[in-house]
């Protein structure tokens, strides 16, 4: 069976737009059937026809969706490494040779080409003069009118990949360092246990700081490759985002509950643990490209 790719976003777009066509509209449309029936002949029932025929056209559109989502190929672009071509989900800016005015696009399936929001099929003739092509490299497109030269310009994100890296080694190690190193080595040159606890108690506030800040950043970095509603769903998402909230919530305790030092202590490490399992996670833009 002839497989067809498609983008993680586009699978679940339709997916959405499944689950919302079996559970809400097929039940509703049932109900309005069953209404309908009610009201008498129903050779002469407008509102009967009409609900059957959007019945027709709602399972019809269900088993469009499975049947595209069986024979789909669902590609993950964000864990395909960055190599300089151009591939299936690449956003990729054109520049026109002789005028030099440019366009992005991005190339994706069949069923997700929307030229409004500058997404183009595969198997359209631009997206199939652009694929296997280099930065940099000049290609010739048919359009309506005409052969057209193109410049192509990649987009990467080996910059947002850099940030994402240093904020993750700052936060995530300083955070680990402070805790397993540079307290257990006070405790070992023979420093009073109230001096490495005010130790404590003084760096712990300015490395959660430092967290609450690369983890702003690497949500950035994040956003530039997903669009906000997949972040929700994705694992790196999740970790910063609950990073985000422990953060916070440390620094309101530390302001309006002082007292609760085991709950400084447990949000402190919580924010290390998210960063653990952050590190476990693909590099957005160092790996990949969209």
């Amino acid at each position: 069976m002839t497989k067809y790719p498609m983008t993680i976003q586009g699978a679940r777009a339709l997916e959405e737009e499944l689950k919302h066509l079996k559970t809400v509209m097929r039940p509703k449309i049932t109900a309005d059937i069953a209404t309908a029936r009610e009201l008498g002949d129903l050779k002469e029932n407008a509102e009967y026809h009409a609900a059957r025929e959007q019945q027709g056209m709602s399972e019809a559109r269900i088993r469009d969706i499975e049947g595209r989502l069986s024979g789909a190929q669902i590609i993950d672009v964000t864990t395909i490494p960055y190599t300089g071509k151009v591939f299936f989900g690449t956003t990729v800016e054109i520049a026109n040779v002789e005028t030099d005015e440019t366009v992005t696009y991005q190339i994706v399936g069949e069923d997700e080409a929307d030229l409004k929001q500058g997404k183009i099929s595969v198997t359209s003739p631009i997206a199939r003069a652009l694929v296997g092509k280099e930065e940099g490299e000049v290609v010739v497109v048919q359009t309506p009118g005409g052969l057209m030269e193109f410049e192509i310009i990649l987009r990467s994100f080996k910059a947002g990949a850099n940030t994402w890296q240093l904020a993750q080694v700052f936060w995530v190690g300083g955070i680990w360092m402070m805790h397993f190193v540079l307290l257990k080595v006070l405790e070992k040159l023979g420093f009073a246990s109230l001096l490495v606890q005010e130790v404590a108690q003084y760096a712990r506030p300015l490395l959660v700081g430092l967290a609450l800040v690369c983890v702003l950043l690497q949500l950035l970095v994040l956003k530039q490759t997903m669009p906000f509603k997949q972040m929700l769903k994705d694992s790196r998402g999740q970790l910063l985002l609950a990073a985000l909230i422990l953060s916070s919530s440390f620094f309101m305790s530390r302001e309006f509950w002082p007292a609760a030092q085991y709950w400084l202590v447990y949000s402190y490490l919580a924010v290390g643990m998210c960063g653990l399992l952050l590190v476990l996670q693909p590099i957005p833009g160092r790996q990949t490209q969209q």
